[in-house]
């Protein structure tokens, strides 16, 4: 064999065995540690032979033992050691050894001591006193090992009922424990007694023998020695064991156990159920006192909920605190950590989802060491998810109008004035709906406008008795998150705290604008929802028990339904003076995403929200969010919502006129519906999809061209399928799934021909999207671009005041406004008809509001010497949806309320500064305050002053000074000549006395004109602004 392959052979083959040997097996532990004291040691004694309840089949295998005991060598009699067949070892095991021995074992019969054999028994020496044993299986019933002495010698009877106590001593400043064994003293015969203390079974401390009394207190156990055997944490269950001997150098007897006593704190619910959007509650209890030595003291616990990868399947949330403070002073109480099933949508179905929460004590507990860094007992969370009393569920207020309840049952809204449509009181929502009369069609009514609350977050949309679509938020108590309002081409979705969903279109009647509802609700509806929408009661839907009346009383009756969910005047949101009214979210409802478990330990994050946040897993990704500028803008608080001018008709339900008008028949009007359905690619591809209900809009269709005598409302029809159509393909698995590689899933198909209102036939549907013809526009091409949008007003009424902010933008409110890219703002200083310069775009934030960006107003600054300005800048502001064709203008001024007031009439706007303030660079600077740019200028009562000089100045004021005295010694010479003159010619005429009186005059009269004249000179060259009539920058 060549060398060079013996090599690697060998080489091969070496590795082979290092490997095996290395790697292939586990290191066991040593049997020492992991030992546990015999089963009911003291019936397995040579000795006792009173019952026969040890049967060894069934002994758990494992090691066992303990000091002074062992497996005999010798064979016990029959029907000894507790059981019928006693089982010892054929030969004594050897003491001097630290290798683990196997050893043979017989069985006791009645005629032989040997019959038969038992499994062998593997023994390990820990000690010269004490022998583990490995016991196995017996494979036979009442045979057991027998115990007894060590020793081979007589050991006491002696038994007794030991219990654990404990008390806390102060060492230093922190709290400890010790723990005692108390029994009762042997009154037979004077003995010796040792402890044996058992941690979670492991032997963790063994006294010496000593006398009853322990004056040394060698039975107690400390903290110190536990720590001494790696127990650092409670969370523990602990028992002791006692044994007796006739003297201290002799083996002790059969021990005596003590019931074990848990130290920690007891998870009392190992397990809960919850299901989306319920809670549970997981409850604690500590069973030791908490250490105090220094009060007051608070331990906490926290619950740590793993996040996990699948967010869309059900979880858990904690309560606000994210655990429990536990007071050590009230220790045993029972404690309580809320949790929440998150709400998910990620489609119908039932299904359990199995979350683990693991209880967590601070890392660091100062007050008593062995209470920190304790993990508690986890705690199994199921988490049920069941959409049954939901599916296909919707509430609509739709066309002219309808209310459909959960329940599919249809009635038609002709009472005018404000409704509640939907709320749930144990979640503090409502949403309210306004029903108008149309004005361009004498027998049509509309919903104008709806009103959405949380707590005290309300978001409306309005079109009543203005002439545009106000939509905003129009309170924020709570903050703008606790209500999420997302758009997308004129559709607007709200979802809700509790996982419901509004879905409101906004429709196009001839000039009528209108609103279309529809509410799907969550798995927390059942049982609780109320108004309009009725009662979802689960899957038992009647048209009896279904008629919910405010009061919580039943009816069968229509009307009287309908009559008890109007709005009293005092709840109406749509009144502006009823909000203050509202009470504000609850915080109960706030839950928190805790300390999530990771695999690379446990971290400590909070995350926590107002509510319990649903999770959307098929959203549509092109909504997004609906600027919460109301919500964060001290300026937005200045828009007041619309006054509702009230029709003068009573609010009582009207009988409609069903007569057939305008030529329509019922023929026509059916023919011209179901032609409408037919051509529609969408309503034929969604009449095949489960849960769309085709024919109730089909009747709502044929209706409305009966009672309004035209067919505007028609596409309201279309679009009741569109929303129930895109909702039942996102719930459903199924149709989210592509059924081959090359053709898309029914959602998808579904979205692609989901134009809003068909796109009002002026213009076809390309993925969704409507591509308009010529000379129209919007998302459902609605808008006729030959008309100019309204503008009927602008934020806080054109006074963009830089006290409350950067002055960078101003909202625009009329309409309708068109999200395109041709979409453009105008902005003109008031003294020319030259466009000022923009540099952003604008921002369409909804049909009703438009933000236009505000020209940069930076002055160049040539110099540090700071001038006041003399113009605040102004402009005339008009918008257009194609680029041409403007609107009306108004006015905007760009004024700081802190030094100036300025008003608005018409195009002019005039500002009158106040006295103690500098403007400069649109700046206001109070008297005494330093020139941004220059600290030398100070404001001086609207005016710049030089405070110190400069180098130069020092310069200047020299040669002035010189040429100043030449200046003044010239005058007075001229002076002293003059009056020499004076006096001169006044010597023939007048006496000395008359002379001197006029020349006091004089020089007085002269002084005061120059001190007037340079008073008003001064004012001048100080920029004195005013009044300042303003026309442009």
């Amino acid at each position: 064999m060549d060398t060079s392959f013996k090599i690697l052979l060998y080489f091969i083959v070496s590795t082979t065995l290092w490997t095996t040997a290395n790697c292939s097996t586990t290191e066991e532990p040593d049997p020492c540690m992991v030992a546990s004291p015999f089963p009911h040691v003291q019936n397995r004694s040579t000795t006792y032979n009173k019952t026969f309840n040890i049967n060894d089949r069934f002994i758990i295998p494992g090691w066992y033992g303990l000091p002074d005991l062992a497996v005999p060598g010798t064979a016990p009699e029959y029907k000894h050691c507790g059981t019928k067949y006693p089982i010892y070892l054929n030969e004594r095991p050897l003491r001097g050894t630290d290798q683990i021995q196997t050893i043979g074992t017989c069985v006791r019969y009645p005629t032989e001591e040997c019959n038969a054999t038992g499994p062998d028994v593997k023994v390990k020496a820990c000690s010269a006193n004490f022998l583990v044993f490995y016991l196995d299986r017996t494979g036979r019933d009442l045979t057991g090992y027998c115990v007894g002495s060590l020793e081979g010698g007589d050991i006491p009877d002696f038994t007794t009922v030991p219990s654990v106590t404990y008390d806390q001593v102060t060492v230093g400043i922190k709290a400890q424990f010790r723990f005692f064994c108390n029994f009762t003293e042997s009154t037979d015969q004077e003995l010796v007694y040792q402890a044996h203390w058992y941690v979670n079974n492991r032997l963790i401390y063994s006294s010496h023998l000593a006398a009853y009394n322990d004056t040394g207190d060698e039975r107690v156990l400390t903290e110190a020695k536990l720590r001494g055997q790696g127990v650092t944490t409670v969370g523990f269950d602990i028992y002791c064991v006692i044994r007796a001997g006739k003297g201290v150098n002799e083996s002790s007897g059969f021990p005596s156990k003590s019931r074990p006593i848990f130290i920690g704190i007891e998870v009392l619910t190992p397990t809960v159920t919850v299901t989306e959007g319920k809670s549970g509650e997981i409850k604690i209890r500590a069973t030791a006192r908490i250490g105090c030595p220094d009060a007051p003291c608070i331990y906490g616990v926290t619950a740590n909920i793993p996040t996990g990868e699948d967010t869309c399947s059900p979880t858990v949330r904690a309560d606000t605190a994210c655990g429990v403070n536990i007071y050590p002073d009230k220790w045993k109480q029972i404690y309580s950590i809320k949790v929440t099933g998150t709400i998910t949508e990620d489609g119908y179905g039932h299904q359990t989802n199995v979350k683990k929460i693991t209880l967590r004590s601070p890392d660091h507990y100062d007050d008593q060491t062995i209470w920190g860094n304790y993990t508690l007992a986890p705690v199994t969370v199921y988490v049920i998810k069941d959409t049954g009393a939901i599916e296909s569920r919707s509430c609509s207020v739709h066309s002219d109008p309808y209310v459909e309840t959960f329940a599919r049952r249809e009635m038609s809204l002709q009472i005018l004035g404000t409704f509640t449509m939907y709320q749930n009181n144990d979640y503090n929502i409502e949403v309210q709906v306004k029903s108008f009369r149309c004005s361009s069609i004498y027998h049509a009514y509309c919903v104008c406008g709806i009103v959405v609350r949380v707590g005290q977050t309300v978001f409306m949309m309005n079109h009543c008795s203005i002439d545009y679509w106000f939509i905003d938020y129009i309170l924020c108590n709570d903050g703008g998150d606790i209500l999420d309002v997302k758009k997308l081409r004129g559709i607007y979705k709200i979802m809700l705290p509790t996982g419901t969903q509004l879905e409101i279109n906004t429709q196009l009647a001839n000039t009528d604008p209108y609103l279309n509802i529809y509410t799907y609700p969550s798995v927390i509806d059942a049982g609780v929802s109320r108004g309009l929408c009725g009662d979802l009661s689960g899957l038992d839907y009647t048209q009896q028990n279904e008629l919910v009346l405010r009061s919580g009383n039943t009816t069968t009756d229509e009307e009287s339904f309908l009559n008890s969910w109007k709005t009293p005047d005092d709840e109406d949101m749509f009144n502006e003076d009823n909000l203050g009214m509202l009470n504000a979210w609850s915080r109960e409802y706030t839950t928190c995403k805790c300390n999530s478990v990771r695999t690379e330990g446990v971290t400590n994050e909070i995350d926590c929200k107002l509510y319990n946040e649903p999770k959307i897993c098929n959203e549509d990704e092109d909504f997004r969010q609906v600027h919460k500028k109301r919500c964060i803008s001290p300026v937005r608080k200045k828009r007041s919502i619309p006054t509702i001018r009230f029709h003068p008709e009573n609010h009582r339900r009207i009988k409609r006129d069903v007569s057939w008008k305008n030529g329509w028949t019922n023929e026509s009007a059916v023919e011209y519906c179901e032609n409408l359905f037919k051509s529609s690619n969408l309503v034929n591809l969604c009449k095949e999809v489960p849960g769309v209900d085709v024919s109730s809009p089909m009747t709502s269709c044929v209706s409305d061209i009966q009672l309004s005598g035209t067919s505007n409302f028609s596409l309201a029809a279309v679009n009741s399928v569109r929303s129930q159509c895109l909702r039942e393909a996102r719930m459903n698995v199924t149709l989210r799934q592509e059924t081959s590689p090359d053709k898309p899933s029914v959602l998808e198909m579904v979205k692609a021909v989901a134009c809003p209102a068909e796109c009002s036939d002026r213009g076809v549907c390309v993925n969704g999207i409507c591509d308009c013809n010529d000379g129209y526009s919007g998302p459902d091409c609605s808008v006729d671009l030959s008309q100019p949008p309204l503008v009927d007003s602008l934020e806080a009424s054109g006074y963009c005041d830089r006290k409350d902010g950067s002055c960078e933008e101003i909202a625009v409110f009329g309409g309708p406004f068109v999200e395109s890219d041709k979409f453009k703002c105008r902005l003109m200083p008031l003294e020319s008809n030259a466009e000022a310069k923009i540099t952003n775009d604008p921002v369409v934030e909804s049909i009703g509001e438009v933000t236009c960006p505000l020209p940069v107003n930076r002055q160049k600054r040539s110099t540090t010497v700071p001038v006041v300005d003399t113009t605040v800048p102004s402009y005339r502001v008009a918008v257009s949806n194609d680029g041409q064709l403007f609107s009306r203008q108004l006015t905007v001024v760009i004024m700081n309320s802190d030094c100036m007031n300025c008003t608005i009439d018409g195009e002019t706007v005039t500002c009158r500064m106040f006295e103690d303030y500098c403007y400069t660079e649109q700046h206001c600077y109070k008297t005494g305050e330093k020139y941004i740019y220059n600290e030398d200028y100070q404001c001086t009562n609207g005016q710049w002053q030089l405070t110190k000089s400069t180098p130069d100045d020092k310069v200047a004021a020299i040669v002035g000074g010189v040429v100043g005295t030449a200046v003044m010694i010239t005058i007075l010479i001229i002076i002293v000549l003059v009056i020499y003159r004076n006096r001169y010619k006044r010597s023939k005429t007048s006496t000395d006395q008359d002379y001197e009186h006029t020349c006091d005059s004089t020089i007085g009269g002269g002084l005061a004109g120059v001190y007037d004249t340079l008073k008003t000179r001064d004012q001048t060259g100080y920029y004195n602004m005013g009044n300042i009539n303003t026309t442009g920058t």
